[in-house]
């Protein structure tokens, strides 16, 4: 336990002092952080990725893309290999293919590379690759076919269902009344229900006289 705080306490006094001295003396500040690597291999302790990125192994100079470092991206090889297989002259393609039937024949199989980050010291120039997590793979979804359905019937209520079957049955499929002809038949249905009206009114009136023409003939 005295152990690791000891060790956590002077990784933690390099890291500092290193990043004070990272711009006044970039020189001491990489060697700094080169002892704090060499301290954590002599425990055992495997950097991670999050500290290869920030700090190169080789020399300890801080890496900041952009102020003297580089940073790339590497596509997958697979996809790299499709993209430039169509620009491959005849030659250049055969002596791809003999190299990846000897590579077959040794037993040698070339595990697909997913895309990485590359970062380049700007001090040591040495390359730094921590590899990404490849993508998922694109589903393509099919398209459902949609069937149009012409002359289709309204939804309509319980209550009025019946009435639209009949006026509906009493069309021609495909063939709907104008307007005018709408128009006309409510003026007629309006003048037979004025008509109808009128003479119940007359009949209800002469019942209620109690005499009639025939009452006058007889006498």
């Amino acid at each position: 336990m005295a152990q690791t705080e000891q060790l956590a306490g002077q990784m933690g006094f390099l890291t500092d002092a290193a990043h004070l001295l990272a711009r006044s003396a970039p020189e001491t500040s990489a060697y700094l952080l080169s002892q704090r690597n060499a301290v954590l291999l002599s425990h055992d302790v495997i950097p991670s990725d999050a500290q290869k990125e920030h700090v190169c192994g080789g020399c300890g100079h801080i890496l900041i893309p952009g102020h003297g470092d580089f940073l790339r991206i590497d596509a997958e090889r697979a996809v790299l290999q499709r993209r430039s297989g169509g620009r491959l002259n005849p030659g250049q393609q055969q002596q791809q293919q003999q190299q990846q039937k000897q590579g077959l024949k040794q037993g040698r199989k070339e595990r697909q590379a997913g895309p990485a980050k590359v970062y380049t010291c700007g001090m040591c120039q040495r390359y730094t690759k921590l590899g990404l997590s490849a993508p998922d793979p694109i589903r393509r979804r099919r398209k459902r076919q949609t069937v149009d359905v012409q002359g289709q019937a309204p939804v309509t209520t319980k209550v009025g269902m019946d009435k639209t079957a009949q006026q509906t049955s009493s069309f021609a499929p495909g063939v709907m009344p104008s307007a005018n002809a709408s128009s006309k038949k409510r003026a007629k249905n309006r003048k037979a229900g004025l008509q109808a009206l009128l003479s119940q009114k007359q009949n209800e009136t002469a019942s209620k006289s109690g005499l009639s023409l025939a009452d006058f003939l007889s006498k």
